[in-house]
């Protein structure tokens, strides 16, 4: 359609833009065995070397370099050799091989690593012992020496003699309790007839089988009984700690009992004797004497010191004992002393408070001669 219209108007064709093509700039390429960030932050920098470097030899070429020249240490490669041995913990002479240094085919003589087998001394037994000591309905003589030669095999790992233990070959079902019992029952008989001062074997098989039933009751439980155990732990805790507290209220109630029961005696330092209990003072004045007489001074002695209480009474007039409330029990000894002292000294002055009284009385010289000096 477009050819149709161009012929219509008889225009000429658009010539169309030649696009060249513009070479792209060469990417760097990641050097052979560099990480691609270690690549991604030296990418498009001119960095220069601080040191001369080998331009022919890549990263990894370099890191192998350096890589034997720090483990090798340019040394040369040893020699080994192809030797055969025998290991003297094996008693069927088996001959194996294997890779030895030359100069150190001297120390491999004998084998090194047969040191490590150690090999348990599990006692034999005599006919005439087996009859006399050891013989038992329960079990036969040739199953006996079945027992024990499985275990001198296999080194008394109870695990494995039990697994490899044919008890079809007898017909008799053992477990490992009935297996140890028997071993170690012969093996406490042999020690006891052979050194009388040795020290006994004991084993328990009742004590063992006890106590694998318990271990499996405790394996078998159900999320219910977990839950209810862990229920009643809490309860126990919660009830110990009630306890406690009662244990401790009831120490400080009996502590403030004693020590209402025996209250202490105040202190007599400070305050004057009964030689100075009463005093006379006497004023001379124009016209006669007068002479004021003091009572007795306050002597704290005299005190009866009876336990201090807070009266919190809801109605007037006679109330019991039991209505009286006491101090609390965070106040200490010596401020329960300074308060009882102070409130007992309080009461006894407000109940034999009196006034000082003066007595005028004139002297006989005064009235005789009322104009004769006065001696000071």
């Amino acid at each position: 359609m477009i050819g149709d219209v161009q012929q219509i108007l008889q225009g000429s064709e658009v010539p169309k833009d030649v696009v060249k093509k513009t070479p792209k700039p060469s990417a760097v390429r990641k050097p052979e065995g560099m990480k691609r960030e270690l690549f991604n932050l030296i990418k498009g920098k001119d960095l220069t070397a601080v040191m001369p470097t080998d331009v022919k030899k890549t990263y990894k070429q370099k890191f192998q370099a350096i890589f034997i020249i720090i483990f090798t240490g340019f040394r040369s490669v040893r020699k080994y050799k192809w030797m055969s041995f025998t290991n003297e913990a094996r008693t069927d002479g088996l001959m194996l091989h294997h890779w030895v240094r030359t100069d150190k085919v001297e120390a491999m003589n004998p084998y090194p690593f047969s040191k490590f087998n150690k090999v348990i001394d599990i006692p034999t037994y005599t006919d005439e012992e087996y009859e006399n000591h050891l013989k038992i309905a329960k079990w036969s003589r040739g199953e006996t020496d079945y027992l024990f030669d499985t275990c001198r095999r296999f080194d008394i790992r109870w695990p494995i003699v039990f697994d490899r233990y044919d008890c079809k070959m007898f017909g008799v079902n053992r477990s490992v309790e009935d297996l140890k019992e028997r071993f170690y029952s012969i093996n406490y008989e042999l020690n006891l007839l052979r050194d009388p001062s040795s020290s006994p074997t004991a084993y328990d098989a009742e004590h063992e089988r006890r106590r694998k039933e318990q271990l499996n009751k405790q394996w078998n439980r159900t999320a219910e009984q977990l839950q209810e155990e862990e229920d009643l732990t809490a309860e126990l805790r919660r009830i110990e700690l009630r306890k406690k507290e009662r244990e401790k209220k009831a120490h400080d109630l009996q502590k403030l009992i004693n020590m209402t029961e025996q209250p202490a005696s105040p202190s007599t330092a400070g305050f004057p004797g009964a030689a100075t209990a009463k005093r006379k003072n006497q004023f001379r004045v124009k016209g006669g004497s007068i002479s004021m007489a003091v009572g007795p001074l306050f002597n704290p002695l005299d005190i009866s010191v009876t336990a201090l209480r807070f009266s919190e009474f809801k109605s007037s007039g006679a109330h019991f004992r039991g209505q009286e409330m006491k101090l609390p029990t965070n106040i200490g000894q010596k401020k329960l002393k300074n308060i009882e002292i102070q409130s007992a000294a309080a009461r006894k002055r407000k109940a034999t408070a009196t006034t000082p009284t003066l007595t005028s009385t004139p002297s006989s010289s005064s009235l005789a001669d009322p104009k004769r000096p006065r001696k000071v």
